[in-house]
């Protein structure tokens, strides 16, 4: 039988393969991520021309979020902006290369 120092959270814990460890996916990206290596150029282009969309995704994705903590928020106010939201993402989807956006 092992004890909680074998297998529990000292070997195999969080600190190896659990939240901090080398989880999925992060072999093939680099140190720090996808945003950080070279992007080819058709890429760079379409992050550089919807900077302003994606900023306004962002900010109406911070609405979103405060309007669902606010008590007083009702489910068509809420509903609106989800559906702008899911707008604006489509928008900048159509405009962007293939594996530009996710």
């Amino acid at each position: 039988m092992m004890g909680q120092g074998m297998m529990g959270q000292g070997m195999m814990g969080r600190g190896m393969m659990g939240r901090h460890g080398m989880g999925p996916g992060t072999m093939d990206q680099g140190m720090m991520g996808r945003g950080y290596q070279s992007q080819s150029p058709e890429c760079q282009k379409f992050f550089d021309e919807s900077v302003g969309l994606r900023k306004e995704l962002h900010n109406k994705r911070f609405e979103y979020f405060e309007a669902a903590r606010n008590p007083k928020t009702t489910g068509e106010a809420l509903a609106k902006i989800d559906k702008e939201v899911r707008e604006l993402r489509e928008k900048i989807y159509a405009k962007g290369p293939i594996g530009c956006w996710q």
